[in-house]
């Protein structure tokens, strides 16, 4: 009869140790599907950010009379709160040097970052026939990193 009682309180316990396994497990992936489901929201909020971010810096330029020459080629920043902050940069795509010549191949770059996502988009700009920067049509390029 003793021997019964100790099989039962083996069972008991094995019984228990499952069940708590399973359930460690649910909170697990419930908790993977938390943190994958803010990467989300925080990945299209850094998309948002960088398009916004391209027509701020398009308006920016627009108001420098010779934008090409004013900018070094280094990254501007801007942040906007302690999770999000996004930052513009034109590249020379010839020879590195923006201030030669109108007709050169610039890339305007803008790169935001949202929590543990970071978005970049870019396009090719040119001068329009009152200085302004232009963008050349075709020239969208659109990246993903995910996450940081």
């Amino acid at each position: 009869m003793r021997n019964r009682r100790g099989g039962v309180y083996v069972l008991a316990l094995a019984a228990a140790a499952l069940v708590s396994v399973i359930g460690l497990g649910a909170m697990s992936a419930a908790r993977v599907d938390g943190a994958s489901a803010r990467l989300e929201v925080d990945a299209h909020k850094a998309a948002a950010l960088a398009r916004s971010g391209m027509e701020v810096a398009l308006a920016e330029l627009a108001d420098t009379a010779d934008w090409r020459a004013a900018n070094t080629g280094q990254w501007t920043q801007r942040v906007i709160d302690g999770q999000s902050k996004w930052a513009w940069r034109l590249d020379d795509l010839d020879d590195g040097r923006l201030g030669e010549g109108s007709d050169r191949n610039v890339r305007l770059t803008c790169r935001a970052v949202v929590g543990q996502a970071m978005r970049m988009v870019s396009v090719q700009v040119d001068s329009a026939s009152d200085g302004a920067p232009a963008i050349r049509p075709g020239s969208y390029r659109d990246r993903v990193d995910l996450p940081l």
